[in-house]
């Protein structure tokens, strides 16, 4: 069985995000264009390109490759949420057959 379930707006407040060269922190949303405009937040898709033709999303994969270091304080998604029925749901699951859209 395959779970799949919503993300939800409450996340843990010790989160950290993937950001821009400049520090600023990515927002990833469905269409960036249509996203309010922002001072505090970049918005982007995480297949979009965040620099020399690197994806976010290769960007992500290649943090996480540094074994043991996390200065962005990136979490995994199950472990975003506040909520603790999502871990509970993915540890009852299974964490590989858990996606959190």
């Amino acid at each position: 069985m395959i779970v799949v379930v919503q993300c939800a707006a409450k996340k843990r407040d010790d989160a950290g995000f993937l950001q821009t060269a400049d520090g600023m922190p990515v927002l990833f949303v469905a269409d960036p264009h249509s996203a309010p405009p922002s001072n505090e937040h970049r918005f982007a898709r995480p297949d979009d390109f965040y620099s020399r033709g690197q994806t976010w999303r290769d960007r992500l994969l290649e943090y996480n490759v540094r074994a043991g270091e996390n200065p962005l304080k990136l979490h995994r998604a199950i472990d975003l949420y506040s909520n603790p029925t999502y871990l509970r749901l993915a540890e009852h699951v299974g964490i590989t057959k858990t996606y959190v859209l």
